[in-house]
């Protein structure tokens, strides 16, 4: 019995090793293969493959369900199909295991939004901010939020917190006018149009359909600034 003990020995060594090795090594074995995974998820997007790409990042998110950014590309295909309930749920499913993602919560926060969950919405965009003071876009996302629920003043505030930290930002400008826009303030609407166009000149195509904007259309000011080349 001694004798066939220690000739299985280096056998039961070698069988232990094994599933200590993968016990270590499979997360890293998995966050590896999910890294492959994503890059061949993004090569689908670029040629326009988004089902395929759909596909891939569920894979993704199996092999390595702490990859925010994973979780959140396959959130964003879902809401680019119109998909808004697919959308939140994996949204829903991410924060479970990534509480803190503020960018999962922003993105969350538009999806809502897009559901018309306006107040749902705010609470997103909010969560988001207490985990990032500094995130822009989730400022930005509040103001327009603001904006529909007719809370103007709270709006302005959110939006120009958006600005101080992207000052170059030509959406959160063109909200900014927006909000402006629904106080009839003519100064402030054609000052921050104005910067809207300056680093978004493609703001400058719908401008003239914004019913916030209406009031203007007939502002010598305000034609010069929709009609002024590129």
């Amino acid at each position: 019995m001694k004798k066939f003990l220690l000739l299985c020995l280096p056998l039961v060594h070698a069988v232990a090793f094994y599933y200590f090795a993968n016990f270590i090594f499979e997360p890293y074995k998995s966050r590896g293969q999910a890294q492959i995974l994503s890059k061949k998820g993004n090569k689908f997007l670029r040629i326009g493959a988004v089902e395929e790409a759909l596909k891939v990042y569920q894979q993704v998110v199996k092999l390595n369900p702490e990859n925010k950014f994973a979780w959140n590309t396959l959130g964003l295909i879902y809401s680019d199909q119109e998909k808004n309930q697919d959308a939140l749920e994996v949204y829903d499913q991410a924060l479970q295991i990534l509480p803190q993602a503020s960018i999962l919560w922003n993105n969350r926060g538009t999806v809502l939004a897009e559901m018309d969950e306006l107040e749902k919405a705010l609470l997103s965009f909010d969560r988001a901010l207490e985990l990032d003071t500094e995130y822009s876009d989730a400022w930005n996302n509040r103001g327009v939020i603001f904006l529909e629920l007719g809370r103007l003043p709270e709006a302005i505030i959110a939006l120009d917190r958006s600005i101080e930290l992207d000052p170059k930002d030509g959406n959160t400008w063109y909200n900014r006018a927006r909000v402006y826009g629904a106080m009839k303030n003519k100064e402030q609407t054609l000052s921050s149009l104005k910067r809207a166009l300056q680093w978004d000149p493609d703001k400058k195509k719908g401008i003239h359909k914004e019913p916030a904007f209406e009031f203007l259309l007939t502002d010598e000011k305000f034609k010069m600034l929709s009609n002024k080349s590129d």
